[in-house]
């Protein structure tokens, strides 16, 4: 039974990480400081978290030139803050 509240806890946890992970995220955590996007391999495993989206595009221009657009999509912020107040008996359930 010990057991099994431990690795409960555990799990509860590291939720309660993820969801901070996402409600406390920062868009300057994807972009360097001239404000170009950052490559996926240079954004910190935490920040990682925070992603929903990370997508390369390329196209080719009728002159031969290559266009590249990234898209960065966060989670939302105010439902993780939302859900870690709730979990944290700062509001009722159900606001």
């Amino acid at each position: 039974m010990a057991e099994r509240v431990a690795t409960a806890r555990t799990v509860l946890e590291r939720a309660v990480g993820e969801l901070a992970a996402i409600a406390f995220s920062d868009i300057g955590d994807y972009f360097d400081a001239d404000g170009r996007p950052l490559a996926l391999a240079d954004v910190s495993p935490a920040a990682r978290k925070a992603l929903a989206v990370h997508r390369v595009t390329q196209r080719t221009l009728s002159d031969g030139s290559v266009r590249e657009s990234v898209c960065v999509r966060l989670h939302d912020k105010g439902r993780a803050l939302r859900t870690l107040a709730g979990c944290r008996g700062m509001i009722p359930p159900g606001i």
